[in-house]
C-alpha cells in the first residue's frame, strides 16, 4: 500500500523570509518547477522567461496545472524548467515574496515539482493561497527549516495520482 500524500499550509501568513526559505529548501526535494501565464506578460515577465530559457523543459497550452483547472475554453501557457541554481537564481532575482508571482508582471503559480513530476509545494497567486502536498517524513523536514508547528494540516490530497 502506498503512502497517502496530505495537503499543508502555513499555519501563519507567508513572509519574505519563508518565501526564501522556501527556495532554499525545494531544490532538496524537487528537481523542477512550473510557472503560468493566462494573460500576455509585461516586458518584465517577457524578461524573466529569456532569463529561464536556459532551464526550460517544455512549454504548452493546457488547462490544467497544479492546483487548478479552467473550466471553458479558456487554456493558459504552462512553462516547466529545471530546478538548478540557475534558475533558483533568477526566481530569487525577480521576486522577493511568493506573492510577487501574479500577472500580468510575472507568471502565476509558482509550482515546484518532484523527480516524479508529483507537485511538493503549489501556489495559486491570485488567490493568495499555497500549500504543500508531503507524503511521509516530509511533514517534518519542513518543519525543520520553516519552525516546529508551522504546518498545518489541511486534508487528504483528492488527486494523488496528478503528475506534470
Amino acid at each position: 500500500m502506498s503512502e497517502r500524500y496530505m495537503i499543508y499550509a502555513l499555519a501563519r501568513p507567508w513572509t519574505l523570509q519563508d518565501y526564501t526559505v522556501l527556495l532554499d529548501t525545494a531544490a532538496s526535494f524537487c528537481d523542477s518547477l512550473i510557472l503560468v501565464s493566462r494573460t500576455p506578460l509585461s516586458l518584465e515577465g517577457e524578461d524573466l522567461l529569456r532569463s529561464l530559457a536556459p532551464f526550460l523543459v517544455n512549454k504548452y497550452r493546457a488547462v490544467v496545472w497544479p492546483g487548478t483547472r479552467l473550466i471553458g475554453s479558456e487554456t493558459a501557457e504552462i512553462n516547466k524548467f529545471h530546478l538548478t541554481h540557475g534558475s533558483l537564481a533568477v526566481l530569487r532575482f525577480t521576486a522577493h515574496s511568493l506573492w510577487d508571482w501574479l500577472g500580468p508582471r510575472y507568471p502565476e503559480d509558482l509550482s515546484f515539482l518532484r523527480r516524479s513530476g508529483s507537485p511538493w509545494f503549489v501556489s495559486i497567486t491570485h488567490e493568495h493561497d499555497a500549500f504543500f502536498k508531503l507524503v511521509g517524513k516530509e511533514r517534518e523536514a519542513i518543519e525543520t527549516v520553516f519552525g516546529t508547528g508551522s504546518l498545518v494540516l489541511e486534508c487528504e490530497d483528492q488527486c494523488p495520482e496528478e503528475t506534470f
